[in-house]
């Protein structure tokens, strides 16, 4: 199936978290949580409109959050991240389309600058 694919990309400290979104037109959406390689979380569904990620952080003083909220909008796809109460801002935000099955991903050559620096990314055409 062709696939549509939005990155977010966070430096948090000495880690680097990928909050990586595809879907499918068909319906399909596929999501997942990658920090320093490792995919930590990950998720899947058809015609789904939302997905939030929670992750233990070690911060000065101890515990915290990391909070990811991932939001589909008419022709966007938004990525709202903070750890602890204070919003981030992603140091890049990456385009990528593919064919393949169900949880593919494409390979990381294949993600392209987008176009925009805000929170959501334009879906491809």
């Amino acid at each position: 199936m062709k696939m549509h694919g939005q990155r977010w990309v966070y430096q948090i400290g000495n880690n680097v978290v990928y909050i990586d979104n595809a879907f499918a037109w068909i319906g399909w959406t596929q999501e997942r949580m990658v920090i320093n390689d490792e995919t930590v979380q990950s998720t899947d569904g058809w015609f789904r409109a939302r997905q939030d990620y929670l992750e233990p952080w070690i911060v000065p003083g101890g515990e915290g959050l990391l909070t990811v909220k991932l939001a589909a909008r008419m022709i966007d796809v938004a990525c709202f991240a903070d750890l602890d109460g204070q919003s981030l801002v992603p140091m890049q935000m990456l385009k990528s389309k593919w064919s393949g099955p169900k949880w593919s991903w494409p390979e990381e050559a294949e993600w392209a600058l987008a176009n925009r620096a805000s929170s959501s990314v334009v879906l491809p055409g």
